[in-house]
């Protein structure tokens, strides 16, 4: 692991007094301090949402607000952070770079300049009738627009438009024409839009209805609705073409329908793979004009590679398979877990030439994720990329929510173009850390490494969550040549554990009363057993002599969605 990761990721960290909404008084969460930026290397930001428990039946009492950290690519290193709300759930940037962020456990949005932490929480429109006011529940935001971002109400089945300019909700639009309304819709309990595609000249905006297997095709000037487009099975993801005419949805039977935004018609269909009840994931790749799609019910699981193609005079109105495909997500070498992998997200580099697909094993006791990488070209697997093993018990998950999540794991590519280095992220939900993978090889420095070489992971904001506290027993600490050593030694303590969740990798651990101070410090875990962790350390003490110390571990935030930014 690269020097510059480890040496941010055991930062000091502050403790936030988050403010009051809706009457609810909320916990202090701890965030880091932003650390000094490295120097340049591959650029841009991403933005890593994490949760801090979901609303669940009986409630998760350990619920807080959830965060979004800031990431400086160049150097791997977190460079500011904040809370945002209730369990957020997907997030998304305005063309003038404003990231906005669904918390579907507050009804709110909230948004931020990338460049600050200084954020406004938005308090979406509810609406009633004679049966109540259901919970707007906001889990999804999107635009093509500066001015504008649109929100996914599946709760009350709606769109809601911000105007980005005022951090306001100006127009709340109807999914269904039933429930249309003046100067309000009726609130709408069945149609349940969970995601929404804009063209990209900001005329049309699409949602896709769980709740009634359609899409409804709105204009965005005044919410009319153009047409509801009926699907076979249950919409769960949609992008759209640059074309400005075609938009592909991916359905819960692994269906990609082809809709023409002239005619607001599917015009084909494919099949992605097979039904069932693990959720799959779209993008489209402009640069070789391509879709991919997740498989995730398969046997094996695969990524699904299409090119755009055209169907007689009409263009990019169809998908054919590329290549073989195909590309099957197997388990990554040397996996603790025996169960087949899940895949939940794919991303492609920005010059089009790797796909990096995100799975997760589940075994009920651990959790093992990987990325699997795709050349475009030929649809091959080149490379499984083991990025982390997490143990699990019923008590962490019932904090963590992660088995709840949309996105328990998720690949999102650092921005670029041809002769970009780029670099992936794998936010991993129930390890608590962002996962680092540099696409590019480096031959010269302190850490040369060929392409696709997993560099390391970040840690997210720490949690409400019971902390652990351990008793230090013995150290190993090797003589380091020079402080601080070009690269970080491993230390391992030995330790027993007096009360909270066991010590997993990813957790920040605060080590107080070595026999020398140089091995006291915040580290992040390397390695773990019931009775040992390991960490790095850029200037121990050399020791192996018998300890009475002390560690205490606060349990991390759990990512689970990611955007890249400039």
């Amino acid at each position: 692991m690269r020097p510059s990761t480890i040496g941010r990721l055991a930062l000091p960290i502050l403790f936030v007094l988050l403010g009051v909404n809706c009457g609810d008084v909320y916990r202090p969460v701890a965030l880091p301090i932003p650390g000094a930026s490295p120097s340049p290397a591959p650029v841009g930001h991403v933005s890593a949402i994490s949760t801090n428990g979901r609303l669940t039946s009986p409630p998760n009492q350990f619920l807080n607000s959830g965060s979004f950290s800031r990431i400086d690519v160049a150097g791997d290193s977190v460079v500011s952070a904040a809370p945002i709300g209730l369990a957020p759930v997907h997030a998304a940037l305005t063309t003038s770079g404003r990231l906005y962020v669904a918390n579907s456990g507050d009804d709110t949005v909230f948004a931020s300049p990338v460049t600050t932490i200084q954020g406004t929480t938005i308090n979406l429109v509810q609406l009633c009738d004679s049966l109540g006011c259901p919970p707007i529940t906001p889990v999804f935001v999107h635009s093509t627009e500066a001015n504008r971002m649109y929100v996914a109400d599946a709760g009350n089945g709606t769109i809601s438009v911000i105007d980005t300019s005022a951090n306001v909700v100006v127009n709340t639009f109807a999914v269904a024409p039933a429930n249309v309304g003046n100067p309000l819709p009726l609130p709408d309990r069945v149609s349940q839009p969970v995601a929404l595609a804009e063209l990209p000249n900001g005329s049309k905006i699409y949602s896709a209805n769980q709740g009634t297997n359609s899409v409804t095709s709105l204009n965005t000037q005044d919410g009319s609705i153009n047409r509801v487009i009926p699907l076979a099975a249950a919409p769960v993801w949609m992008v759209a073409n640059v074309d400005n005419i075609h938009v592909y949805v991916l359905d819960s039977a692994d269906t990609i329908s082809v809709i023409d935004a002239t005619t607001d018609s599917i015009v084909s269909s494919v099949s992605a793979g097979s039904s069932g009840s693990n959720l799959n994931h779209l993008v489209y790749e402009p640069v070789m004009n391509r879709v991919y799609a997740t498989d995730a019910n398969s046997v094996p699981p695969a990524l699904a590679l299409f090119d755009v193609a055209s169907q007689g005079n009409l263009p990019n109105s169809t998908l054919v398979p590329h290549g073989p495909g195909k590309a099957p997500i197997v388990a990554a070498p040397g996996s603790a877990c025996a169960s087949a992998p899940v895949p939940t997200s794919v991303t492609v580099l920005g010059d089009g030439s790797r796909a990096y697909v995100a799975s997760y094993q589940d075994d009920g006791t651990q959790i093992c994720t990987q990325a699997t990488v795709v050349d475009t070209g030929t649809g091959l697997v080149t490379k499984t990329i083991p990025v982390s093993q997490t143990a699990l018990s019923p008590s962490i998950v019932a904090q963590t929510n992660c088995d709840l999540s949309r996105f328990r794991v998720y690949a999102a590519s650092s921005l670029g173009g041809t002769n970009s280095n780029f670099k992936v992220y794998v936010s991993q939900c129930d390890a608590g850390t962002v996962g680092i993978i540099d696409a590019f090889s480096l031959g010269t420095g302190p850490n040369p490494h060929p392409a696709d070489w997993f560099a390391g992971w970040l840690p997210s904001p720490v949690s409400s969550f019971p902390s652990s506290q351990v008793s230090i027993t013995g150290i190993s600490a090797p003589q380091v040549q020079s402080c601080p050593a070009a690269t970080p030694a491993s230390v391992t303590y030995s330790y027993s554990l007096l009360s909270g969740p066991a010590l997993q990798p990813g957790m920040t651990v605060y080590v107080t009363g070595m026999k020398n101070s140089a091995n006291d410090g915040a580290f992040p875990i390397t390695a773990a057993t019931a009775s040992s962790f390991t960490v790095n350390n850029s200037c121990p003490a050399a020791d192996s002599s018998a300890q009475s110390a002390n560690g205490s571990v606060i349990p991390p935030q759990n990512p689970v969605f990611l955007v890249p930014g400039s």
